[in-house]
């Protein structure tokens, strides 16, 4: 995910609150807001705009999984966030964590019991000074 795909998860995730609220963006007025929400605060999204097309596309699609409903027309398009967008940074820490166990930890471990095991056998393997 390149920065200005989480920036803009970021920025749409301060204004969600959860799954299930859908998340309107008017593109001639370049803001988002929250749908059928009278006194919704909303957000300048003019950075976005140019690629917003894209970006909304790459960020549903099945592989990523970060928004849902997704819905686009000439002047607006309306999506939902999901579970996966709103936790992002624990999804990442999580793989990150998984990835130096497999890659790190693991080796190391192995390594020094294989050692220990040797010098095992080592000791075992030679005659007692009589």
């Amino acid at each position: 995910m390149i920065k200005l795909e989480r920036q803009f998860l970021k920025d749409m995730c301060s204004l969600a609150k959860n799954d299930s609220d859908v998340i309107y963006i008017d593109l001639e007025a370049k803001t988002a807001e929250l749908f059928d929400s009278p006194n919704a605060e909303s957000i300048s999204i003019e950075k976005y705009v140019p690629i917003l097309n894209s970006l909304a596309s790459d960020l549903a699609r099945e592989s990523n999984g970060y928004l849902k409903g997704l819905h686009f027309s000439e002047y607006d398009c309306s999506f939902s966030l999901t579970f996966k967008a709103f936790h992002y940074n624990s999804i990442v820490w999580d793989k990150v964590k998984g990835f130096l166990l497999k890659s790190i930890v693991t080796p190391i471990v192995v390594s020094i019991l294989t050692t220990l095991l040797t010098i095992l056998l080592t000791s075992l393997s030679q005659p007692t000074p009589q």
